[in-house]
């Protein structure tokens, strides 16, 4: 092999390295991890947003709402059946999105959905929730949630790896006290080789040098080898 092939070969090998690998020069799975903050606070408040063991409807108003208003203000919705039914027929429970629901803060209480057959109608009616009941059915056992959430009820606050936390909010019973712990915040820290983290258009920036950068050496290895055709 002359040496114009030998040109030819390293650009060649150098040129498809950096196509194949656009210069990764900074892996975001291996050189940095964002860690989440916990926090832990006694409340007997259901939060809105998150982690609950029951289906939730928040009802603020408006259309969405209007039939739930109704039921919920003393009115009954029924509905008449075909001739022949039977209760039988109807006695698996109507399919919700959701098992409660809360209506607009003026109200501030929640309600179960309840069906029944009646005189060949199926009725529709909502009953209110005691505030206690309710906490009890949406809140989880303190057992039953991952341990960082357990450590921030505990002690405060706890911090997680992003990819380990599953939820922004919970709502957790523990030793009869019920606790909101929520996500508060997020630290990015340089890991694995421990560079500091340039800003994301700098690592683009790198990574489309290394395509144009691979495209001129391919391009620079032909050349070399008709060079050593020639030779």
């Amino acid at each position: 092999m002359n040496r114009q092939n030998r040109r030819a070969l390293v650009c060649l090998l150098v040129g498809v390295a950096l196509l194949a690998n656009p210069l990764y020069v900074y892996p975001e799975s291996v050189s940095y991890e964002t860690t989440l903050t916990y926090e832990a606070e006694a409340t007997n408040e259901i939060p809105e947003y998150g982690h609950h063991d029951i289906d939730i409807r928040w009802c603020p108003g408006g259309r969405d709402c209007a039939v739930a208003s109704a039921l919920a203000s003393g009115q009954t919705l029924r509905v008449d059946l075909p001739t022949g039914s039977t209760a039988e027929e109807y006695d698996e429970p109507l399919a919700h999105d959701y098992d409660y629901v809360r209506l607009a803060e003026g109200d501030a209480r929640f309600y179960r959905l309840v069906e029944r057959f009646d005189d060949g109608s199926l009725v529709l009616t909502v009953e209110p929730v005691a505030d206690e009941a309710m906490r009890k059915a949406a809140a989880e056992e303190s057992e039953d949630v991952p341990e960082y959430v357990q450590s921030a009820i505990e002690t405060g606050s706890a911090t997680v790896t992003e990819s380990e936390a599953r939820e922004h909010t919970w709502f957790v019973e523990h030793d009869g006290q019920y606790y909101e712990v929520r996500n508060t915040g997020q630290t990015r820290t340089p890991t694995g080789w421990g560079w500091k983290a340039p800003p994301d258009i700098v690592v683009e920036a790198m990574r489309l040098t290394g395509w144009i950068g691979g495209i001129a050496l391919v391009w620079r290895a032909g050349e070399w080898t008709e060079r050593g055709r020639n030779a």
